[in-house]
Parts: C-alpha cells; sequence; structure tokens
C-alpha cells in the first residue's frame, strides 16, 4: 500500500540492529559438558565462573546466545533483530531476527539487501552506524552496487570508507536520515510492545513486526494513515494518556517535598 501511494524510496535505504531478549534466565547457562551445580539454589552463583557461548548453553532456550552491546553493559541471553528502513518516510521494509554474535547485523543487512543484482543496475545506497564499518561488510554492499554510507569508525582503527565516499553531499543526508530506522527499535521495544525472541524449539528468522503505526514523519505519516484507513498513534497515545490536572501534579510535587523532609 504504501508502495503505490508513493512512500517508499527505491534509491536509499538504511539498517539498524537491536538485542531482543530471550525467554531465558542467567541460571538456565549452564556447561554444555553437564558439569553444572547439582545442589539445589546453587545454579545461580557465577561468581568466580567463566562462562562463554563455546562452552556454556541455555537449558530453557538452546539458541539463546549470551551478548552484551558494550563494554560497560551486561551479557544477557539474547538474540538480534534487524529492521531495514527506506530513507524518504522511514518506513520499514524489511526485518529479520538471527543469532547474537559478533557478526550478525552485518551478515543479517546482507540478506535483506538480497542477492547482487545483473551488472549495470541503478546504484543504491544503505546508511548504517559505526559498527558495520568493517572491510567485509563494505566489500558486500559495493558487490551487490550499493553504496556504503555507514559511519566511520576511527577509534584505534581505519574506517573501511574514505573521503571518496564521505565528500558527498548524499553521505551526509543518509547519515541523518538513518536515525530513523534508529526510531524504528525504539517504537517497537516502547509502545508497540515488541514480544521478545520466537519461543524455543522455532528457530530465528522472520522478524515479525507491527511498523505500521510508527510515526517517524507527520506529514506523510499523517497521509498514509488517511488513506489507508488507519487510526493516527498519536491520536490513540493521546486518548490513553490519564488526564492529570494542573493542580493535582502541584499537590503530587509536595506531598513529596513534605515526605522526604521528614
Amino acid at each position: 500500500q504504501a508502495e503505490r501511494a508513493g512512500l517508499l524510496s527505491d534509491e536509499h535505504f538504511s539498517v539498524d540492529g537491536t538485542l531482543i531478549e530471550a525467554w531465558a534466565g542467567q541460571k538456565s547457562f549452564q556447561p554444555k559438558d553437564g558439569s553444572g551445580p547439582s545442589a539445589p539454589g546453587s545454579a545461580g552463583d557465577f561468581k568466580g565462573q567463566r562462562r562463554r557461548n563455546d562452552t556454556h548453553q541455555s537449558t530453557t532456550d538452546p539458541d539463546a546466545r549470551l551478548y552484551r552491546k558494550g563494554d560497560s553493559q551486561p551479557a544477557e541471553l539474547c538474540y538480534q533483530g534487524h529492521v531495514l528502513s527506506e530513507n524518504r518516510n522511514g518506513l520499514v521494509v524489511g526485518g529479520m531476527v538471527s543469532l547474537a554474535t559478533g557478526t550478525g547485523e552485518r551478515e543479517s543487512a546482507l540478506t535483506l539487501l538480497g542477492p547482487p543484482g545483473p551488472p549495470g543496475r541503478r546504484r543504491i545506497t544503505l546508511g548504517a552506524d559505526k559498527a558495520y564499518d568493517t572491510a567485509a561488510f563494505v566489500a558486500g554492499l559495493r558487490a551487490r552496487g550499493v553504496t556504503p554510507h555507514v559511519c566511520q569508525h576511527t577509534t584505534k582503527r581505519r574506517s573501511a570508507i574514505d573521503g571518496r565516499t564521505t565528500r558527498h553531499p548524499g553521505y551526509a543526508m543518509s547519515q541523518a536520515a538513518r536515525r530513523r530506522g534508529e526510531r524504528v527499535n525504539g517504537w517497537l521495544k516502547t509502545i508497540g510492545l515488541q514480544a521478545p525472541d520466537p519461543p524455543p524449539g522455532e528457530a530465528p528468522g522472520r522478524l515479525d513486526l507491527h511498523p505500521r503505526a510508527c510515526r517517524l514523519r507527520p506529514g506523510a505519516n499523517a497521509h498514509a494513515h488517511r488513506e489507508h484507513g488507519m487510526s493516527d498513534p498519536r491520536t490513540t497515545l493521546a486518548r490513553r494518556a490519564p488526564s492529570v490536572s494542573r493542580g493535582a501534579e502541584q499537590r503530587s510535587k509536595t506531598s513529596r517535598k513534605t515526605r522526604s523532609f521528614r
């Protein structure tokens, strides 16, 4: 419907990944050789243990992987979700779920783009954050006729792209537009109530998203809602939001201050 209404771009895209919590707890992440604790209640004590995905596995969800976003972030059992969006209005054109690995984001992005097209096909652009700035990923994009508009990662390393790509105005435009794709994952987790990973026993695959009501660009989104008979999420959220009078809010603040002084 969005394509027929002329709301989709067929030249400029963005990709972004996120972590999806698994249906498994930390206590279920036990050694694969069965040498885990046998005493009741001792399974939750991980102090001094070195737990790795190649030596440990969740007994509840074997496909879940222990993964963390950064050095200061906690490691959690999760999957990775990936969203491919177009840059004109920030509408989602593809999504999938993969195992949480260090290369999962880049591999899934290439999968969403599809195999290389025939020679001479019109080039498209793909915006992404600095996690996608690797030589192998950039080479995979160029082999598909895609111009890599990835954010340069220059901290203690050399970026896979140089001034021949970043000097063009389109690069800055792609970096600004890719933030719309990041809003999709934020919307799914806060408003869209994105469900965790597939239930145990179902292999990760297509990400079953419902991003059609995600407000990314007011004008185009309002047009899409009018054309296709969908309710505007801004109106829906306004109806659901509790109404609090200014006086009640002020009395609540005063009450909290009084309790703090006591």
